[in-house]
């Protein structure tokens, strides 16, 4: 796929606590990058808490973040915003 421009996705967790969604994102996230790493660029956003699969996402080179930081300092609203802003970054 010379030329084309990788797809970005944006996965939105509640924590990167080990549960089986989390645990399934994992899988599938690192199923994309292992055979389609030319294909896609993935990103993960928990809305909650920060945990021991955030370091797993990590180690496959997939850009992190955690949001509860800025729920606790700016509310909710403003992490709404944040969260918009992570969307735009990834999307551009």
């Amino acid at each position: 796929m010379e030329g084309l421009k990788r797809i970005r996705l944006l996965f939105i967790v509640n924590g990167f606590s080990i549960g089986g969604g989390e645990l399934k994102l994992l899988e599938l996230v690192r199923e994309l990058t292992e055979h389609y790493f030319d294909q896609f660029e993935c990103s993960v956003c928990s809305v909650g808490i920060d945990g021991p699969l955030r370091t797993e996402f990590e180690a496959l080179n997939i850009k992190t973040e955690v949001f509860l930081k800025y729920i606790k300092k700016a509310g909710y609203v403003a992490s709404f915003f944040l969260l918009v802003d992570q969307v735009r970054t990834v999307r551009t």
